[in-house]
C-alpha cells in the first residue's frame, strides 16, 4: 500500500464495496509481493483477505512461481 493520506480509508472502502455486492465468485491472489505490505502500513485488509474466500467452493488453482504456470 502506498504511503498517502487516504491509505487508511482505501482498504475499508474496497472491503465495503465487495461485501455490498455479494459476489457470486472470488478470485483470490495469495502472492505476498502483490500486496507490498510496508512497515507501518495499515493492516485492515490482511485479516479480511484471509477470510474472504469462506463460503465459496474452490474450483481451480493456478500455481505461479519460478517462471512456470500450472493450472489445476
Amino acid at each position: 500500500m502506498e504511503d498517502q493520506p487516504v491509505a487508511a480509508r482505501m482498504p475499508r472502502q474496497m472491503i465495503d464495496e465487495i461485501e455490498a455486492v455479494k459476489p457470486r465468485w472470488v478470485v483470490r491472489v495469495n502472492a505476498s509481493a502483490s500486496w507490498n505490505v510496508r512497515p507501518g502500513a495499515d493492516r485492515t485488509f490482511s485479516p479480511w483477505r484471509e477470510r474472504c474466500g469462506q463460503g465459496f467452493e474452490r474450483v481451480g488453482l493456478a500455481d505461479i512461481g519460478d517462471g512456470e504456470r500450472k493450472g489445476r
